[in-house]
């Protein structure tokens, strides 16, 4: 199992964070990828998790991820995911840019087997 960095918010992250503030509206997470941490493109992140909870504490946003590889028999690797968010009830705010990542430690590769939820 890979060790995971911390979450960076990144530069496009920061500026919908300042929309969000000026506007008064919310961020809203609606899609999270893994795939290699070179190419942190929506459209190049292949593994797509299962938002399975969003909660606010203490200011901080935790997001849960699953992946459920089972039917499927291939492995699944990365070794970045990047989170993707929008305002609040802008249908028109997906983009191929991240709003955070979170990347492993000396490029490890997270490893999913076949047939397995994680």
């Amino acid at each position: 199992m890979a060790i995971w960095n911390k979450t960076i918010i990144t530069k496009y992250g920061l500026e919908l964070n300042a929309r969000a503030l000026t506007e008064h509206k919310r961020v809203e997470i609606y899609e999270a990828r893994g795939g290699n941490r070179e190419n942190l493109n929506l459209t190049a992140m292949p593994v797509k998790f299962d938002i399975t909870g969003k909660t606010s504490k203490n200011n901080m946003a935790h997001i849960v991820l699953q992946k459920n590889n089972a039917g499927l028999g291939e492995i699944l690797q990365f070794n970045a995911i990047g989170i993707y968010a929008r305002l609040e009830g802008d249908p028109q705010g997906e983009t191929l840019l991240p709003y955070a990542t979170v990347t492993t430690k000396n490029e490890e590769m997270e490893t999913i087997p076949p047939e397995s939820t994680q």
